[in-house]
C-alpha cells in the first residue's frame, strides 16, 4: 500500500498522528521508514519532489492514499496511479480548494462525471464535525465566501 504526502513531516502531522490520537496505533518503523498497518505493509512517499518517484517506482500497489493531492508533482502522482495495478486497487486522496485551472482539477475531479471510475465527493467546513462553531466563525469570517462553505 502506498501512503503518500508533500513530505515526510506532513504524513507524520496529517495522517500518522491522527491515527495514534484518534486510535493508539503505534507505528513501528522499518529501516526504510516503511511500516505494517494490520499486517499490510505500507510505503511511504513523498509527492512534494520528483524525488518520490524513487520510493514507488516498480513496486505493485493494492492501492494508495494521497494526502493533499493538490500540493503533489504530478509526475509523483501519475506514477502512484500507475503503481496501483493489483487487482481491486482504489486510490483515495483528499485536497484542499486550489486553482480551477490546477491539473488535479481538470484531468481528475472534473472528470469523476464522464469517467465511471472516478468518485468525487465535495465537502465544506461545515461537514468537518472535528471543528468547533468558533473555529468555523473564524475561518469564514477571514475566507471568501464559497471557498470552504
Amino acid at each position: 500500500y502506498i501512503l503518500a504526502g508533500f513530505s515526510s513531516a506532513t504524513i507524520q502531522t496529517n495522517i500518522l498522528q491522527e491515527l495514534y490520537n484518534k486510535y493508539g496505533l503505534d507505528i513501528k518503523f522499518d529501516k526504510h521508514n516503511n511500516f505494517r498497518l494490520f499486517g499490510v505493509k505500507v510505503i511511504q512517499t513523498f509527492t512534494g519532489t520528483i524525488a518520490g518517484l524513487g520510493a514507488i517506482r516498480g513496486m505493485t500497489s493494492y492501492g494508495a492514499y494521497i494526502n493533499e493531492a493538490s500540493l503533489a508533482k504530478q509526475e509523483v502522482f501519475k506514477e502512484i496511479i500507475s503503481r496501483c495495478s493489483g487487482t481491486g486497487a482504489r486510490i483515495i486522496f483528499d485536497t484542499n480548494p486550489d486553482n480551477p485551472e490546477h491539473w488535479l482539477k481538470k484531468e481528475y475531479i472534473d472528470q469523476a462525471a464522464v469517467n465511471g471510475n472516478i468518485l468525487s465527493f465535495h465537502f465544506t467546513l461545515n461537514d468537518n464535525t472535528f471543528l468547533s462553531d468558533r473555529y468555523r466563525k473564524n475561518i469564514m469570517a477571514a475566507t471568501p465566501s464559497g471557498m470552504f462553505y
